[in-house]
């Protein structure tokens, strides 16, 4: 385990990465203004079933809204 100094005391780096993680495997929250992509949540709706399916995009062009929103319809998040 890899431990980091900070203003002399000694901690574990663990407790850093954790808080990471944790905020970065939750839905977002839905806007209230959300549009519905029916066309999008198609084709995620088709691989569904496969192993892995990529969701690619541009910073900023709704990837993480978009996989909210359908995991809200009760699809695995």
């Amino acid at each position: 385990m890899s431990v980091v100094e900070q203003q002399g005391t000694t901690r574990p780096a663990v407790a850093h990465s954790l808080r990471f993680a944790l905020t970065k495997f939750r839905p977002t929250t839905l806007p209230a203004t959300l549009l519905t992509r029916s066309a999008l949540l198609g084709r995620l709706e088709e691989g569904a079933g496969q192993r892995l399916t990529m969701v690619v995009g541009s910073a900023g062009a709704g990837k993480s809204v978009l996989l909210s929103s359908w995991a809200a319809d009760g699809r695995p998040a």
